[in-house]
């Protein structure tokens, strides 16, 4: 079942309305997942790490090191050395090879297979499997903001329904989902807060847009200046108090994380 089809069974309008909008406003939610997120939460076992994703990583690479691992940043590996069918090592794109015993690699699975070990293992399942990708995705257009504002009181997070749709991006839009990180002071000084607005795209959108530097560019500064157009409605006066804008695109995420097509 579905948070739409859950959704049905209540007699007030706006409880039918909001509810299927509380996983990030994603379609197709089943319910179960949402009642996996509150029990997760009511069981103090899922939530926000303190200083967001970058000090949960540093305390897994301090851990690491605790250990008498070593870590080495800024070194790209290239191919995955293999012998035999069996890997070995790895050399970076500077040239430089390291044997062990052992390879893990906690890249994306594109990267990994297709390119550090050149198409050698991809079987027509596999081969399928990345033919067949989605070209949209829910979450990987990203407009966020740093506003001066304290907004504290405010909720954490917020779907905005507006009384006429905007168009982003050539998608008409019926509402916005909103985040608004209040909670967490690590990430922002004193009196300022981060918004973040998710939206749907497609990554040949932006593909195409990115033959062209000035075209792209453009469309995020249009995508960005919209969006904080429906959230002055919202909260009055911020437009006045954006400091930072910062818009990332399928393209974006392909870049600083390896992740094929941004998914």
């Amino acid at each position: 079942m579905t948070l739409e089809q859950f959704a049905k069974r209540f007699k007030n309008p706006l409880l039918r309305q909001a509810f299927p909008t509380l996983q990030y406003d994603f379609s197709g939610i089943p319910m179960l997942i949402h009642l996996n997120f509150l029990a997760g939460c009511h069981n103090r076992i899922l939530g926000w790490p303190s200083g967001g994703s970058l000090a949960f990583a540093r305390t897994i690479a301090a851990r690491c090191e605790s250990l008498g691992g070593e870590i080495h940043y800024r070194s790209p590996v290239g191919k995955i050395l293999v012998e035999n069918d069996r890997a070995v090592g790895v050399r970076l794109r500077d040239g430089t090879e390291h044997r062990s015993d052992f390879v893990v690699s906690a890249a994306d699975g594109y990267r990994t297979i297709f390119g550090m070990l050149d198409s050698r293992y991809a079987d027509a399942r596999i081969r399928f499997y990345y033919d067949a990708a989605p070209d949209g995705n829910e979450m990987n257009l990203c407009v966020a903001l740093g506003v001066a504002r304290d907004m504290k009181d405010e909720p954490h997070a917020l779907t905005l329904f507006l009384k006429q749709p905007v168009a982003l991006l050539g998608r008409p839009h019926e509402r916005l989902s909103v985040e608004v990180y209040n909670w967490d002071p690590s990430l922002a000084p004193a009196g300022k807060t981060p918004i973040k607005v998710l939206l749907k795209t497609t990554y040949s959108q932006w593909k195409a847009l990115s033959a062209d530097r000035a075209r792209y560019d453009e469309e995020k500064a249009r995508l960005a200046e919209t969006v904080i157009d429906v959230l002055e409605a919202r909260f009055r006066g911020l437009r006045q108090q954006v400091d930072v804008v910062y818009v990332s695109t399928p393209l974006t995420i392909e870049r600083f994380t390896g992740n094929y097509h941004g998914l």
